[in-house]
């Protein structure tokens, strides 16, 4: 006996974030169905053109019961639960593989913020007077088809950033260039203990990090109904660190609801922090270890090429140089040579006379 209907019901697009839209093709190389918009990216992509699309089917609607089966009043639980276990193949368009590190100074709620992101806890997050996170670790999750790994990071002091960065070194490289994005988690209400943050992270992963940084202010609950632009409004420092990054801000409250019908607020955080990291990845061609290297590696070449072209450009002018000096003294011999010819000429002339001028007084005494 059946208690819900068997009508179908569109098929959502796996990509889409937030407000989701209906899929019209489904991509049977990657397994993902696009809606209208992310379908036209997908065409545009050259790695996607040998894929095969299928024009989408309806899916058949589940009953409630089946809908609710492994639903749970803990909030962690619910946020997997309304998440897609669906891994697509690696392209720009489905962001299936992502990388966030996360950034800031000790007690920021990096790891807080980690297990937000990930829905579970990942990270060992509490209040201490000292850092709760030492080392670098890891976790994953799968949001809506995106293979997300967060890497939870010890926070900066203001001593020892050649040890941190040694420290995260090997996090920054991605054999799959896997883009990479960093959170630069800021606690509201914090101001002095972050004046030096984008200079650490200028001093630890360089100025092309800052591109692909995003402010993640943990703590919103402090805001107390106030706008987060009131709020930057009135702390110049923290409007500056934010306009000092390419990815704009977000805000998380890391207290997870107690109640299954806020679990929507959890997930709203997460879904439009990850709308606004896709946004920045779309704009830019996403940050890895490797472009930086390769990027640095170009740069050195590139000086070193200007270098020699300066070089040759010195060698150049010392040539001329000497060219016109040998021009110069080879005028000066050649005025020489001519003048010490005319003095010859002249003495020859000089001297033809006098020989003449002996041949007569001698013709005239001898005659």
């Amino acid at each position: 006996m059946l208690f819900y209907s068997t009508t179908h019901r569109f098929t959502p697009c796996d990509i889409c974030l937030g407000d989701v839209r209906k899929a019209v093709k489904h991509c049977k190389t990657c397994n993902v169905s696009y809606c209208e918009s992310h379908l036209a990216h997908h065409y545009k992509a050259p790695a996607l053109s040998s894929h095969e699309l299928l024009d989408q089917k309806p899916t058949p609607s589940v009953s409630p019961a089946e809908e609710s089966l492994d639903a749970d009043e803990n909030p962690v639980k619910q946020h997997n639960h309304n998440k897609t276990n669906k891994a697509c193949v690696s392209d720009p368009v489905a962001l299936p593989e992502l990388r966030v590190m996360l950034l800031g100074r000790p007690g920021a709620g990096k790891s807080a913020s980690g297990n937000t992101i990930l829905g579970r806890e990942a990270f060992k997050a509490e209040v201490s007077a000292g850092p709760v996170t030492t080392d670098c670790e890891t976790g994953n999750s799968i949001e809506r088809g995106i293979n997300i790994t967060v890497i939870d990071t010890p926070g900066f002091r203001n001593g020892g950033l050649d040890s941190w960065r040694e420290g995260v070194d090997t996090y920054l490289h991605s054999p799959d260039h896997s883009p990479l994005v960093f959170l630069l988690v800021i606690p509201v209400g914090t101001l002095t203990e972050n004046d030096d943050v984008v200079k650490h992270i200028r001093e630890t992963l360089g100025e092309e990090a800052l591109k692909f940084t995003t402010v993640l202010f943990t703590r919103g609950d402090q805001l107390d109904g106030k706008s987060v632009e009131m709020f930057l409004s009135e702390n110049a420092l923290l409007k500056d660190i934010v306009g000092s990054v390419g990815g704009g801000y977000h805000v998380f409250s890391n207290k997870l609801p107690s109640r299954v019908s806020q679990v929507e607020s959890v997930n709203s955080q997460v879904e439009t922090l990850i709308q606004k990291i896709e946004s920045l990845l779309w704009k830019n061609a996403g940050y890895t270890r490797v472009n930086e290297i390769e990027r640095e590696k170009m740069r050195k070449e590139q000086k070193m090429f200007e270098v020699q072209q300066e070089e040759m450009k010195k060698e150049r002018e010392l040539f001329k140089a000497q060219q016109e000096e040998m021009r110069k003294e080879q005028e000066m011999l050649k005025v020489e040579q001519q003048k010490w010819n005319e003095d010859k000429k002249r003495k020859e002339t000089h001297n033809s006379k006098e020989n003449v001028s002996k041949i007569i007084n001698c013709f005239f005494l001898n005659g």
